[in-house]
């Protein structure tokens, strides 16, 4: 029973921990949660205000991570750092009312491919916020974001886990003793990702980067893996652009269709590379 309370007690510190470091980032996730509800229990699933707003929300969860982050590696006040994120909130409010009505629009793949850009740019703004305006330290890079990395993989299993016990449970109710609404699996799911999925993900982002303990040398699967596969990746994707910027030059004719992803996967390589070098 000791054992049990200690870990109650540890729990409480962990989601204390995290609503009073991330409190903007929990109440996006909280919005997500419920702008899923609605669309779980209303009909029009297309509805063009609710996604609009879920999709504000998903960037604002990913935006103020790393506002959150910048704002503990430049060592800003709480008074400074509210400023930021009141200021990024304005700045969300205005995308939200500048994204189009999907409604609308019979085909709205490309609003959703530019909120998806921005979505990883903040993921890249997460990766490299806490060694801005500092000198470089490949290693406490590494292991920041190695962190980050495992706090999301395991966030992912124990997600998974806990929802197939759920369901399992909810199956045998159904079987043994009586039928449970439909919605109950989607809004479990929900749950999940948007609420325990977040507190479990953001308590396992490291507090203070350059504070880190680091391998003595560089980790051998990152460098076999930037060396043997991102860098031979990138040269390849450099020299397609290369070469397709001489045909342009040749014939004249602006680029479309598949150049766009060609360009953002080498970008995403070209970073990513970067990272790990």
């Amino acid at each position: 029973m000791k054992k049990f309370s200690l870990n109650i007690s540890a729990l409480k510190k962990s989601i204390q921990r995290v609503l009073v470091r991330f409190p903007f980032v929990m109440v996006m996730a909280l919005g997500c949660f419920g702008v899923g509800i609605q669309l779980i229990h209303v009909d029009d699933s297309l509805n063009s205000d609710l996604i609009n707003l879920l999709m504000t929300l998903t960037l604002g969860f990913c935006a103020y991570i790393s506002s959150t982050l910048i704002s503990e590696q430049k060592g800003w006040k709480r008074s400074k750092q509210l400023v930021m994120e009141l200021v990024l909130l304005v700045a969300l409010v205005a995308y939200f009312f500048l994204l189009p009505d999907t409604q609308t629009d019979t085909f709205w793949f490309e609003p959703s491919f530019r909120h998806s850009l921005w979505l990883v740019g903040c993921l890249f703004l997460i990766c490299a916020a806490p060694f801005l305006g500092r000198k470089t330290d490949v290693l406490k890079t590494w292991e920041f974001n190695r962190q980050i990395f495992l706090s999301f993989v395991r966030t992912v299993f124990y997600g998974i886990c806990l929802f197939v016990g759920l369901v399992i449970a909810f199956g045998t109710t159904e079987e043994l003793l009586f039928s449970l609404p439909e919605e109950i699996y989607p809004d479990t799911w929900l749950s999940i990702v948007t609420i325990l999925g977040s507190l479990f993900f953001l308590d396992g982002i490291p507090p203070k980067a350059h504070d880190l303990t680091v391998p003595k040398e560089y980790p051998k699967e990152a460098k076999i893996f930037s060396q043997f596969i991102l860098l031979p990746l990138v040269t390849i994707y450099f020299a397609i652009l290369y070469l397709y910027s001489f045909k342009i030059l040749s014939t004249w004719e602006w680029p479309e269709g598949i150049i766009s992803w060609m360009i953002i996967l080498f970008s995403f390589l070209g970073v990513l590379t970067y990272f790990f070098l």
